[in-house]
């Protein structure tokens, strides 16, 4: 077996395009993570009943049965205190 120029052209250009294909996967991913991010940030407005996000409104009924954000938040937040006191000024403001 010989190694010829074109092998190491091949090899090289090979190289260039993993190189090519790990930045594009890493950056896709960065985007997803990101879309996650801002979804589970609307879900848990959503769920805390402070504000109504349009867009998840349509949607939270659906997703609010398959991840209770509610009891999620009430039962494992630091923050009881602060989403007792949002509940009690929804409650209110009604």
């Amino acid at each position: 077996m010989s190694i010829n120029t074109n092998t190491v052209i091949a090899v090289f250009i090979a190289l260039i395009l993993f190189y090519v294909f790990v930045k594009i996967v890493a950056s896709i991913g960065k985007f997803i993570v990101l879309i996650v991010l801002v979804g589970v940030i609307l879900f848990g407005i959503q769920s805390l009943g402070i504000y109504n996000v349009p867009v998840v409104n349509k949607i939270y009924p659906q997703v609010a049965k398959t991840i209770p954000y509610k009891q999620i938040w009430s039962k494992t937040s630091a923050y009881k205190d602060d989403f007792n006191k949002a509940m009690k000024i929804k409650d209110d403001l009604k």
